[in-house]
């Protein structure tokens, strides 16, 4: 292959441990990339190894084939060997009293002394702690350094501690506020949104320069609701969220320039005459759907339609959302495809990506490879060639893969570029103006080096917090008080009640409670940033109403009800009607 089709190919920085060689470019999906089959085992304390497909790996040879005998590695044997990276490691002190038996450490060792070699996590065991723990000491030093190793060992709560600290710098260093006035309903919201953010834009820019939407505080404001405050400000970015990936039709958008390219003199005329409008009404139009899901659910990329300006300009204020979510550290809870992150990163889009993607068509594109090896002969009978016609949501044309339109049937030579260039045009190419004009937003919010530090897998828990609502880190931060005036084993057994009605929930009823009590679905990757910290009041008995919320204060108010199934009922019924989550 040549370089650049190996650095395609090649895993990113972010998805390689020390401790391991990384799995084949061409693994089976669930052991080469658990992450992209499961995206639910994202977790701020979760390993690469589990996220990326080290779990399982071939023995690594130490000494290879020849006449000469290998060195001694009883001695090595002989002591305590960690098995994965980390502070909290397994060992295994099992010795054998005479050599001639094979001595096993782990189910991930093998038998040494017949065939002279070692996992690799066995092998580099020891280094790759030492490393880990210098990478803990001086990640404010050496870490900082370009392309160092050591930030990237450090811990997603150390990235996370270090962009908050670099976001509170920026938003200190400015003394100017935003105030946001909108309404709640989608149509409404994102016409008046938009149109605000692209006033202040242009105002601000004029007269400040750089970054004209980095602002010191935002204040968001919904029409004929008094509430005001972080509460309000959460629910912001959790109704633009929903608002922007609805499959609804995009309303009637306005426009002011600020586009990221300049407009062609057809475009003039046409934004004057009114000229374009039959796209309009089509699935590929101005106002179709800004994102889809192309491939697990609840993931999202761009969706193709007309790039008038109006629409370009769309999502480069969907990135100035992203970018007022990350200064002000808020979740906005938008589960982009993991090449968008790396887009908006400024990162390099690879093959592993195509996985996170679409995981079946990856699944596709890897046998495809693994076929031209096998079967030669193969690739000629499947008929392909270098031009693709995309599905509706990804605009409907035929396309070619290549620069210039070529006849020649693809041949098992090809296949890496065929590959390569499929994979480029479906992440990639159809929708690079969106991309662009999403990143520039972020940066009209942020300095383009703000983000440096962050990988792909950072921002998605930075933006959308942690998929599964775990109960006993709920707890640990709930805080109870009582208005009831009952006696204390009342009080006790309600809560009892309570826990165990929220444990018995399915998750998407427990992201729902989030949503009805503190304004977001989903828990922050930290707990411990819920300002203010999530509570319940216990009212006085009454059977008759419904609980009620303050999402301004992370606050609910719950009756103090007879019976556990007259709770039960009560909050389910009160978590369907989101609307009652804002008093």
């Amino acid at each position: 292959l040549s370089e650049e089709r190996r650095r395609f190919f090649r895993r990113s920085q972010s998805t390689v441990c020390l401790s391991y060689p990384p799995p084949s470019p061409f693994s089976p999906l669930i052991d080469a990339l658990p992450l992209a089959e499961k995206p639910q085992l994202l977790h701020p304390r979760q390993t690469k190894e589990t996220l990326f497909g080290y779990g399982q790996q071939d023995t690594l040879e130490v000494w290879p084939d020849t006449p000469l005998s290998p060195p001694p590695i009883l001695p090595l044997i002989n002591h305590p060997v960690p098995w994965k990276i980390g502070l909290n490691f397994a060992t295994d002190k099992r010795k054998s009293e005479q050599h001639s038996v094979p001595v096993v450490l782990s189910s991930e060792q093998v038998l040494c002394e017949t065939s002279h070699s070692l996992t690799a996590s066995v092998l580099m065991g020891r280094w790759c702690m030492t490393v880990e723990l210098m990478g803990r000491v001086f990640v404010d030093t050496l870490g900082r350094q370009q392309n160092s190793i050591f930030s990237q060992l450090q811990s997603f709560d150390a990235t996370e501690r270090e962009i908050r600290r670099e976001m509170d710098a920026l938003r200190s260093s400015v003394h100017r506020d935003l105030q946001l006035d909108v309404e709640r309903g989608r149509e409404s919201l994102l016409l008046a949104l938009f149109r605000q953010l692209n006033n202040q834009c242009e105002y601000r820019r004029m007269s400040s320069g750089q970054q004209p939407l980095c602002v010191h505080r935002l204040r968001v404001t919904f029409k004929n609701e008094p509430g005001e405050g972080s509460g309000v400000v959460r629910s912001f970015f959790t109704a633009v969220a929903e608002a922007v990936i609805s499959e609804e039709t995009l309303p009637e958008l306005d426009y002011t320039l600020t586009s990221t390219r300049a407009l062609s003199l057809a475009e003039v005329i046409d934004e004057y005459t009114g000229k374009g409008n039959d796209a309009v009404s089509s699935s590929v139009g101005e106002l179709c759907p800004l994102f889809f899901q192309p491939g697990k659910t609840g993931f999202y990329s761009i969706r193709v339609g007309s790039h008038t300006p109006a629409r370009i300009n769309a999502y480069r204020n969907i990135g100035r959302v992203i970018g007022l979510a990350l200064l002000h550290s808020e979740m906005m809870p938008l589960p982009l495809c993991r090449h968008i992150y790396k887009y908006l990163l400024n990162r390099k889009i690879s093959w592993h990506d195509m996985a996170f993607f679409d995981p079946q068509l990856y699944e596709g594109l890897r046998k495809l490879i693994i076929s031209a090896h096998q079967e030669p002969d193969g690739i000629r009978n499947m008929d392909l060639s270098w031009q693709v016609t995309l599905g509706e949501y990804e605009g409907g044309e035929t396309l070619p893969l290549l620069s210039t339109l070529s006849n020649k049937p693809v041949t098992t030579s090809d296949v890496y570029d065929y590959v390569q260039h499929y994979a480029e045009l479906r992440m990639i190419r159809i929708i690079e103006e969106p991309l662009m004009a999403m990143r520039s937003g972020i940066y009209d919010v942020l300095p383009t080096n703000s983000l440096e530090s962050l990988t792909a897998e950072d921002m998605r828990l930075l933006l959308c917090g942690c998929q599964q609502v775990d109960t006993d880190t709920l707890k640990k931060i709930t805080i109870f008080s009582d208005e009831s005036r009952k006696g204390s084993d009342q009080i006790v057994r309600f809560k009892s009640w309570f826990w165990s009605i929220v444990e018995r929930m399915s998750n998407r009823e427990r992201q729902d409670l989030l949503y009805f009590w503190t304004s977001s679905p989903s828990m922050p990757a930290n707990p411990e940033s819920y300002q203010p910290a999530p509570s319940v009041t216990i009212r006085p008995a009454d059977d008759q109403h419904l609980p009620t919320s303050n999402t301004c204060i992370s606050r609910l108010y719950i009756p103090m009800y007879s019976t556990k199934a007259l709770l039960r009922s009560k909050l389910m019924a009160s978590i369907k009607i989101k609307a009652f989550g804002f008093i």
